[in-house]
């Protein structure tokens, strides 16, 4: 069902690629798709393109930006703090609302509010902060899954929204570790015993998050994040037999990335990944023909290319499966998901 699509390119077909992969295309981009062809097709809709940073249009209280002007990378006046956090934050989301609006040919949005579903953040993190992890999310697109998820994990937007912040060797906090496995990564699985949900224990949460320890957002002008090694725990951690009873030793300011690094040599993690891609652009239902038809050899294709999104994704696009009749007349689970995370964001702005 994953084998390229090889039956007639009209509009139908051309509306149904654009339909899911953006947020709206108009009778001349339709007829755009039908004259590149499905192939010519893909190569569009995979190509990022430029754009201007977002700017204030109706706020004049921030002496380092004005109307017209962008505030990204800029200092905030503790004299205007929360008037100027409010306005950036509109402009944020204003920009990435218009963005979507306006941007029909390529899928770049549609991918950025995939991630943003996936590593989900709040806005508690100061605007640039968010600013920086929405252009983390369009760097790795459809990029690299695993250095992508070394990227996120210390993002500081992350580290603040799953108390990162707060998780020190003293007083470990597995709120990013749990979350790490059960939704970013490899996925629970079904409860096997207590505390064992088929792919990782309650104790490689507990030994993850240690590995975790030492990570601090700062709050101020440089909005990168801190390693601080005196909260950083540095005894060896030993995880479950999930994870072939494997040790992480101290590693530091790299140690993360060693986490990560384990994590991912579990095939799993291409599996989960790949069920979420399919619920995103195809349809909610994994049925065990789609685990055994689409979303196996999908995951397949993500780990032979050493865990890149594109060829996967581009694998599913342009499948016979995706356009089948059975997949242009379902509905993916719910088009108003797609922007339930930037709306609750915007809650209380």
């Amino acid at each position: 069902m994953l084998t390229p699509y090889t039956g007639p390119w009209n509009f139908a077909e051309a509306a149904h690629l654009l339909r899911r992969t953006t947020f709206g295309s108009s009778r001349a981009r339709i007829e755009q798709a039908i004259e590149e062809g499905l192939e010519g097709s893909m190569e569009t809709l995979m190509d990022i393109p430029d754009f201007e940073p977002p700017i204030y249009y109706n706020f004049d209280g921030d002496p380092a930006a004005g109307n017209g002007e962008s505030w990204v990378g800029l200092p905030i006046d503790n004299n205007n703090l929360n008037a100027i956090r409010g306005a950036r934050r509109a402009s944020t989301f204003g920009w990435w609302l218009r963005q979507m609006n306006l941007d029909n040919q390529s899928m770049i949005e549609k991918m950025v509010m995939f991630w943003h579903n996936h590593f989900v953040v709040g806005i508690e993190a100061r605007p640039n902060m968010n600013w920086f992890y929405l252009q983390k999310l369009r760097t790795f697109a459809w990029g690299n899954f695993r250095e992508f998820t070394k990227e996120i994990t210390i993002d500081q937007s992350m580290l603040i929204f799953l108390n990162g912040t707060e998780n020190l060797s003293i007083a470990p906090n597995e709120n990013y570790a749990r979350e790490l496995l059960e939704l970013f990564t490899i996925g629970k699985g079904p409860v096997v015993a207590p505390g064992d949900y088929t792919n990782y224990t309650e104790q490689d949460v507990q030994e993850i998050a240690k590995s975790l320890t030492g990570w601090y957002a700062w709050t101020n002008s440089t909005w990168q994040p801190a390693f601080l090694s005196f909260f950083h725990n540095s005894t060896t951690k030993q995880l479950s037999h999930r994870f072939d009873n494997q040790q992480i030793p101290n590693g530091g300011i790299d140690e993360y990335k060693n986490v990560i690094d384990i994590i991912f040599e579990q095939e799993e993690v291409a599996h989960h990944i790949c069920r979420r891609l399919y619920i995103w652009f195809v349809n909610y239902r994994l049925t065990p023909e789609v685990e055994a038809q689409v979303i196996a050899p999908m995951a397949q294709i993500l780990l032979d290319n050493d865990y890149e999104i594109r060829p996967a994704l581009e694998a599913l696009l342009k499948s016979e499966h995706f356009f089948s009749e059975e997949v242009r007349g379902c509905m993916i689970k719910n088009p108003s998901d797609h922007f339930y995370s930037i709306f609750k964001s915007l809650e209380g702005n």
